[in-house]
């Protein structure tokens, strides 16, 4: 990678009502001082893929989107499947380099896990929340 890359990674099952607009308000709110991303990657049911591509790829035409589905195979029991989607996504990305920057909205507060592994293993952070 030449140049510094941000991905905002997005737990779309956590942002229940809220998801599209959540989204949209991280982008026109993005702090100046940050790195604007270059690749948002949106953690949806797997069912649900093409209906979020088609909204993400027209709103967010200057950016790589990347729509990840995360299937479910029970109703009340897969809570947690998008999250570990994610974690494991942010530290290849990062292993990888793919990306130099991870960001994650959610509303999941078991992410802290993810960026304080993120630190222990060395790999850049700037310990930035948005």
């Amino acid at each position: 990678m030449d140049t510094d890359c941000l991905t905002l990674y997005v737990d779309v099952e956590n942002l229940i009502d809220v998801d599209k607009e959540a989204i949209t308000s991280v982008f026109e709110q993005w702090p100046e001082e940050f790195p604007r991303p270059s690749i948002l990657k949106l953690y949806v049911r797997a069912d649900q893929v093409e209906v979020w591509r088609v909204w993400a790829t027209d709103r967010f035409v200057s950016i790589d989107v990347q729509i990840v589905g995360v299937q479910h195979y029970a109703v009340n029991t897969s809570k947690n499947s998008a999250d570990i989607a994610l974690a494991l996504d942010a530290i290849t990305d990062l292993l990888k380099n793919r990306t130099t920057y991870v960001a994650v909205l959610s509303d999941d507060s078991d992410f802290a896990t993810l960026f304080g592994k993120i630190s222990q293993e060395g790999l850049r952070t700037d310990n930035a929340s948005v």
